[in-house]
């Protein structure tokens, strides 16, 4: 049988076809970028209970685990055989697990609820009679000078007929509007609360089934993959899971710590509502490098609606916590586990937080760790067959 040209030409024609054949699929993606984006926003919407799930999982995989040890050297000498050992320290590990999760997110509200209640009716009292007390400050204050204390008045009494002739311009024609966009924004924490308590019914089943899904996805790569191949995929996996969890565990902790000192400190200075902005502290510190300052914003101007100077005290206060958190306390919890240089840490901030915004800067400095490590490995390998020395 006589050969066809194309033959000979074998893989130049299928890597032809196959360049063809993905151009042809980027041009529609391109094409219905928006439709496919919105689509995948969307698919990501109904699973929020699962993603949540699937995240509290991972984040109480390593207590779960450790819980689950102890509780395995303590029923193996009690039980008949290893099997059943092993079935009841899995089963007791995640309820214990679980259980955690759900004290935890009682606390949290138990304490925040009140104190943010009274914080938020403080804060409408104070802002109702915000105009007239800083009237009489600026009349006690200029009292020697009559002729400025008259120019001080009357322009504060023009910002505030500014002030005044907005809201009844501005915001009051529009009010509709604007307690619709509310019941929006209260449905939607509603529907939060709801999905994050799915959640954790979705991750007692993931805790629960965690070596099983380990387990197939080891199948899948290993039947997908050369043998070396999917022994480098799944080092590099474990490379992720380390940096991540490392990252997210210790920042949690760092913290909570930050959030407990930010406490301790503001009630010694008195400071205003100092459990609602303590809170907002140690939330905000979870984001790397500008988290402190993020938060130290909405903190100073609830504290300088009660009281100005003691918002300048909390500033101060705020700028030291985040040095000590910085050069102290930080490392010395999260150590080295990232790698990264202060340069790349805000590289990787301001880059992946312009991209996705809060949670870009979240998990900014651990994504951006495993993309480094990655290319630092291409780099080196690429000169060790060269012949070439690795270091800089």
């Amino acid at each position: 049988m006589q050969n066809l040209p194309w033959k000979k030409n074998k893989k130049y024609v299928q890597a032809a076809l196959t360049v063809t054949c993905l151009s042809i699929l980027l041009y529609f993606l391109l094409s219905n970028f928006s439709n496919i984006w919105n689509f995948i926003v969307h698919v990501v919407e109904i699973l929020q209970p699962i993603l949540i799930g699937i995240l509290l999982a991972y984040l109480m995989s390593p207590i779960c685990n450790k819980i689950e040890q102890r509780l395995l050297k303590y029923l193996l000498p009690r039980c008949k055989n290893k099997k059943t050992a092993e079935k009841w320290a899995g089963w007791l590990s995640v309820t214990a697990s679980i259980i955690i999760i759900i004290l935890v997110v009682i606390a949290f509200l138990a304490l925040i609820i009140p104190q943010l209640t009274s914080s938020v009716s403080d804060l409408i009292s104070t802002t109702a009679h915000t105009e007239d007390n800083f009237t009489k400050v600026l009349e006690k204050s200029l009292a020697g000078n009559p002729e400025l204390e008259k120019q001080a008045v009357t322009a504060w009494q023009n910002i505030a007929d500014w002030i005044d002739n907005y809201f009844s311009t501005k915001v009051m024609p529009n009010l509709n509007t604007m307690l619709t966009s509310v019941s929006q924004q209260l449905f939607g924490i509603i529907k939060g609360i709801f999905n994050f308590f799915i959640g954790i019914i979705v991750s007692a089943y993931c805790l629960d089934r965690r070596r099983g899904f380990s387990l197939q996805a080891k199948k899948i790569l290993f039947a997908m993959f050369s043998e070396e191949q999917a022994k480098y995929i799944l080092g590099k996996t474990d490379l992720v899971n380390r940096t991540f969890l490392g990252f997210f565990i210790g920042k949690i902790i760092d913290s909570v710590i930050i959030g407990f000192i930010c406490f301790a400190g503001t009630m010694l200075m008195g400071t205003p509502h100092a459990l609602l902005v303590s809170i907002i502290i140690g939330v905000t510190n979870v984001i790397p490098f500008f988290g402190p300052f993020i938060g130290a914003i909405p903190s100073a101007i609830i504290i300088l609606m009660s009281d100005p100077l003691q918002a300048l005290y909390f500033l101060i206060f705020i700028l030291v916590l985040q040095q000590f958190d910085g050069n102290i306390l930080g490392p010395k919890i999260l150590g080295n586990s990232t790698g990264l240089s202060s340069f790349w840490v805000l590289f990787s901030i301001l880059l992946f937080g312009g991209l996705w915004g809060i949670v870009g800067m979240i998990i900014a400095v651990p994504l951006f760790a495993v993309i480094y490590n990655l290319v630092k490995e291409i780099v080196d390998d690429h000169l060790r067959k060269r012949h070439l020395p690795t270091q800089a």
